[in-house]
């Protein structure tokens, strides 16, 4: 009860890039079908398709971004740049964080199969119970986006859902909002914008500039240290 719908296993967006196709989509764990499904994670891939005809084989590599047991890493997007850097926007939750805005990446020399550091541009504020359309799940997702800046095709920016304060004690109370974070070597710039629900005004209300730098790679899915949540624990998913 409560916990917001994390989609099922489609493809979420396929990129072509350099020669290359990159994909991303989000899925359950332990796999496969489940009844004891306990996660969600993010799986991704490059691939190259003039390997299909020659070998059978597309797959460069994969990975699997996984927190572990009820962490949930739901709806990316993902995309590349000129320089072969990959970018992944996606939202998450666990019992220390409400529903919040994060992205992961990697360098072209990285190891295959692994991802930076998880970076959170905006923190999950509240709960989010909302069935906004009585459809008997709490709706989330598809508002995630990520993409390279055609001016210089390098600078990425990702678009991600967070939950934000709710504006009463009610589920229908329960707010979301979309934050953009414009990604470059040295800083991320970031832009929240309102788009959760009739009464707010899609306005953007907040600029800030947070220090950014990709940390050494490390293998996907290993352990990160819990937030301590400022109030109850976080929304969780299905």
């Amino acid at each position: 009860m409560g916990r917001v719908d994390t989609g099922d296993s489609r493809m979420s967006n396929v990129v072509y890039r350099n020669g290359r196709l990159w994909a991303a989509h989000g899925g359950g764990l332990p796999c496969c079908g489940s009844a004891d499904d306990d996660r969600t994670a993010i799986f991704w891939y490059e691939m190259d398709p003039g390997l299909m005809a020659t070998t059978g084989a597309p797959f460069l590599q994969s990975g699997v971004i996984d927190g572990g047991f009820d962490h949930h890493y739901m709806y990316p997007s993902i995309a590349v740049n000129a320089q072969n850097k990959m970018l992944l926007g996606f939202s998450r939750s666990d019992p220390t964080r409400y529903v919040e805005a994060a992205f992961t990446g990697r360098l072209a020399g990285d190891p295959p199969g692994t991802v930076r550091t998880i970076t959170t541009f905006q923190a999950g504020l509240d709960t989010y119970v909302r069935d906004a359309q009585s459809l008997g799940v709490v709706r989330w997702g598809d508002y995630s986006s990520t993409v390279v800046d055609p001016t210089d095709d390098t600078v990425f920016w990702t678009i991600q859902e967070y939950a934000h304060d709710d504006v009463g004690v009610n589920p229908a109370d329960d707010r979301f909002r979309t934050v953009w974070a414009r990604v470059i070597p040295s800083r991320v710039k970031i832009w929240v914008g309102d788009a959760g629900s009739e009464s707010e005004s899609g306005q953007d209300d907040k600029t800030s500039v947070v220090s950014f730098a990709f940390p050494g790679p490390r293998p996907e899915g290993s352990g990160e240290s819990p937030k301590t949540p400022s109030r109850s624990p976080g929304q969780q998913q299905d």
